[in-house]
């Protein structure tokens, strides 16, 4: 069996809001192999880009967001 590209274990991305701490990625488990595509499929709100930017390392980790809702949107 061939190493895969990209194997994640246990991803977690949470943040610090002034209602307590958010769990938006708790946990996810991701192996992809070369030549495999990848779809993410999901409700709304259920951590498909937290996912994805963690993945990335475009969330910097030990850092809580706090120009973000629960919801990850810019504050009106």
């Amino acid at each position: 069996m061939n190493e895969p590209l990209l194997e994640i274990r246990g991803l977690k991305t949470h943040f610090a809001t002034d209602d307590g701490m958010v769990q938006a990625v708790d946990g996810v488990d991701l192996v992809i192999g070369r030549g495999e595509t990848v779809g993410v499929v999901g409700e709304s709100g259920c951590g498909k880009t937290v996912t994805a930017l963690s993945v990335l390392k475009l969330i910097a980790t030990g850092v809580s967001d706090r120009r973000a809702d629960r919801r990850g949107d810019p504050p009106a």
